[in-house]
């Protein structure tokens, strides 16, 4: 009986110690870092934020990573805002977020043609 309960115990803690290193890695995502972005902004290296800003939408994009874009908007009105005036920031803005929702109609539009929509999207 002592064997077994031995045995339980180390299950549980080799479960529990898995469980912890999901959770630590799960949501690591090298690709965003808008922390990046915010230090550029605030120095005012407009240009830097710009490449930076791009090179991260980009990648996601052909990653098909759409749910991680929320974060850009944001970030493109600044970038216009410091080059042009607040209606053309707001544009731009607003483009961002329409392309990003017809980028993931598509993609579930295609996802549903072969047959793996109900693994990644929700009924249109």
């Amino acid at each position: 009986m002592k064997r077994f309960y031995n045995c339980a115990r180390q299950v549980m803690l080799f479960s529990s110690l898995l469980g912890v290193m999901q959770i630590g890695f799960a949501q690591k995502n090298t690709s965003i870092n808008t922390k990046l972005i915010d230090s550029l902004l605030s120095i005012k290296d407009y240009k830097k934020a710009h490449v930076t800003l791009n090179a991260q939408i980009n990648y996601l994009k052909n990653t098909k990573q759409y749910d991680s874009l929320y974060h850009y908007p944001l970030y493109i009105g600044q970038l216009a805002f410091a080059k042009q005036d607040a209606i053309e920031a707001a544009k731009k803005a607003q483009k961002f977020v329409d392309d990003v929702v017809q980028g993931c109609l598509n993609h579930c539009l295609q996802l549903k043609k072969n047959n793996a929509f109900h693994l990644h999207c929700r009924k249109l």
